[in-house]
């Protein structure tokens, strides 16, 4: 435990299948994935996509982390591992923050940083989508956060996975977080 951050060794390749002996040929105890969503909540935005015209000022409502993937828990016989079915994370909101104004011009605004501590990303081998296994679904109902309620969407985010004993970091193929969001919208000229 030497609280050092290293690349995943399979970072240029695409191959997981390194990272569980990563640490001086063992699992590390943490996994950090860094991202940027521009102001209207879009991964890795920014100028490449053009901007929405008529939606502003995106704002957070809730959110849940969703680990895909088979056997990214190995909880053997624990039962509350068993019923549990989540991995824990942090996830912080780094400043600045960006929101689009009606004009569509981008603004930091001088948010404080934010933090979800100790939230649980569910690891019960779902793939969510927006139109079935979303909000309704009771897996997703147990790990809703919402201390990002009213917060801008744009700015960087720094997902922390708590990597135990039973979790296989190797095994994740995707992070999904399913997100409900509030816009203004420009009516008029």
């Amino acid at each position: 435990a030497t609280n050092t951050w290293i690349r995943h060794p399979g970072y240029t390749t695409g191959n997981a299948s390194g990272i569980a002996t990563a640490c001086n040929n063992k699992a590390p105890d943490k996994a950090k994935l860094v991202i940027t969503l521009d102001p209207w909540g879009r991964l890795e935005g920014g100028a490449a996509f053009p901007p929405l015209t008529s939606k502003y000022n995106g704002r957070w409502t809730k959110l849940a982390v969703n680990l895909t993937g088979s056997g990214v828990l190995n909880c053997g016989s624990d039962q509350a591992c068993i019923a549990d079915q989540a991995v824990r994370f942090n996830l912080r909101h780094l400043t600045p923050t960006i929101v689009t104004d009606r004009d569509q011009l981008w603004r930091p605004l001088d948010f404080p940083e934010a933090r979800i501590e100790q939230g649980k990303a569910a690891a019960a081998g779902l793939f969510l989508t927006a139109v079935t296994n979303s909000w309704n679904n009771p897996v997703v109902q147990n790990i809703v956060r919402g201390e990002y309620q009213e917060r801008p969407l744009g700015g960087s985010y720094e997902l922390e996975l708590v990597a135990g004993p039973k979790v296989r970091l190797a095994n994740i193929d995707q992070v999904q977080v399913l997100t409900a969001l509030d816009f203004w919208v420009k009516s008029g000229t």
